[in-house]
């Protein structure tokens, strides 16, 4: 009688296995890691602050912390989401990465929230846009982790002009498929903060650049421009309080109630049909722009056009022929020469970020008014300029529509073809 022979473990077929089941085991992290003052109010900057708009609720970003726990410097990455705190082994000193970065060493109680981009995550969905929402979502987030900071800390302030390469070595980010955009710095707020329900993890025997190594993303960057990375720093500069946005006048966001702003911001989904938007909702929405945040960016403005509603297939058209965005009562461009936004790479990345802060100021100033907002990510920018009778050599980096907030609706772009992008 024959009998089959038996045959031992493949040994590919069982590292393919563990591949794909693999998920991690790292120890709980001792309370008072997250207790400590800097780490505990990184933590509830973020957990309001991340509640931004982002094309097709992607959010292709990151935070991470460094700051102070125990005795030394330590590295964390933040899932607010998932309210999960991972302590990572820095691949650097931490020290030596910040002084190189032109960033100050916390001291006790202070941090820098590092923002970093993931563009493979809105890539793979929107193709070579999704470089550009990727940074607009990240200027989003940027821009919110700081006023929610500046609520609790009034001296805190954002920085674009870093030494990235420093801090991608802190990180650990070589191969070059995550890329740091920003860095909030703020110090103790002295509010108690409740880290009960975060879930501390000690991730630091981990490899820390294991998860990095996904060739489905390093096909994708590879589609990217190297000379759209940030190798070569523009003069550093001290920030300030400035205006993002060309405008008559300039103000202070109101005191202390960008937190509550934050909480109530949402993207609408539907506006109501042939309901006019009164003018002065409309300025209080749009005067939002104006808004001096300290960054450490020069006092160039982003030029922003208010188009009101007028003919309605012309607008849908703009917008990609996107029917819910036609019954919009107004629609906000901002928009840049050619020659100021195509010049160098640093040129590019800040002008994007002053699209989507100024962006997300108008969000908020809807907020306030009562007044329903959504942004565009695919529309036809020619168009718009010729609708709005903008010169011919202007660029359009972001559009958002405002209106009578229908509270129904869906959001297209989240569905799993990319609709506004015309995907198969």
């Amino acid at each position: 009688m024959q009998t089959e022979e038996k045959r031992g473990v493949d040994a590919g077929i069982a590292r393919f296995w563990h591949r794909l089941t693999d998920i991690g085991d790292p120890d709980p992290l001792p309370a008072h890691d997250l207790a400590d003052t800097g780490v505990a109010d990184a933590l509830a900057v973020i957990d309001v602050g991340h509640r931004t708009p982002s094309a097709g609720a992607i959010h292709p970003h990151e935070c991470y912390v460094v700051s102070r726990a125990g005795d030394g410097l330590a590295l964390f990455q933040v899932d607010a989401r998932a309210r999960i705190c991972r302590r990572l082994r820095a691949a650097r000193s931490p020290e030596l990465a910040l002084t190189a970065a032109n960033l100050p060493v916390p001291r006790p109680g202070e941090a820098h929230i590092l923002v970093v981009t993931r563009p493979w995550l809105s890539m793979r969905k929107y193709g070579h846009r999704g470089f550009l929402y990727t940074q607009i979502d990240a200027a989003h987030l940027a821009t919110s982790l700081l006023g929610v900071a500046r609520d609790r800390d009034p001296r805190a302030v954002l920085r674009l002009r870093v030494d990235h390469r420093a801090l991608s070595e802190l990180l650990g980010l070589g191969l070059g498929l995550r890329e740091v955009h920003s860095v909030v710095s703020f110090g103790s707020s002295g509010q108690p903060v409740d880290t009960d329900g975060w879930t501390g993890l000690d991730a630091r025997d981990a490899d820390p650049l294991a998860e990095f190594q996904n060739p489905l993303e390093l096909a994708c960057r590879t589609v990217i421009d190297p000379q759209l990375s940030l190798s070569d720093e523009p003069p550093s500069l001290t920030p300030r309080p400035i205006s993002l946005a060309t405008a008559a006048a300039s103000a202070e966001p109101p005191s202390g109630t960008w937190t509550e702003l934050t909480r109530l911001r949402k993207s609408s989904k539907q506006f109501r049909p042939g309901v006019a938007i009164p003018e002065s909702r409309l300025t209080q929405a749009v005067a939002a722009a104006s808004w001096r945040l300290p960054i450490d960016l020069p006092a160039d403005g982003i030029e922003l056009t208010v188009v009101p509603q007028g003919d309605r297939r012309a607008t849908m058209r703009a917008c990609m022929l996107q029917r819910h965005l036609g019954d919009a009562g107004a629609y906000v461009l901002l928009h840049t020469a050619h020659d100021e936004l195509l010049d160098h790479r640093h040129t590019l990345h800040e002008m994007i970020f002053r699209a989507g802060a100024v962006g997300h100021l108008v969000y908020l100033g809807a907020t306030a008014a009562g007044l329903g907002v959504t942004g565009v990510g695919g529309f036809d920018g020619p168009r718009w300029l010729r609708i709005a009778g903008l010169p011919a050599d202007h660029k359009v980096l972001y559009v958002l529509a405002l209106g009578q907030d229908d509270h129904t609706g869906t959001k297209l772009d989240r569905l799993q073809p990319a609709y506004a992008q015309a995907e198969r």
